[in-house]
């Protein structure tokens, strides 16, 4: 549980850092995966897909943000 919220605090600051729109999209964010979790039941496998993800989409955003700094910078 503690790795997951981790990951996820992680994941909101990046989208919070890249979105353009504030806080909004990453309450907007964390408010939509609150609402999945109604829908989807607890079990460790799941735990361990959804951190999986996270921690791609953390990367995939990590590359984002360099590239858009490395653009602002030339």
């Amino acid at each position: 549980f503690f790795f997951s919220c981790l990951l996820q605090m992680i994941m909101w600051g990046q989208v919070y850092e890249l979105s353009g729109f504030g806080m909004a999209s990453a309450v907007l964010a964390h408010f939509m995966l609150n609402l999945s979790s109604f829908l989807i039941s607890f079990d460790w496998r799941i735990r361990a897909v959804e951190m999986a993800i996270d921690l791609a989409v953390i990367l995939a955003l990590a590359y984002v943000i360099k590239r858009k700094k490395v653009g602002a910078l030339s």
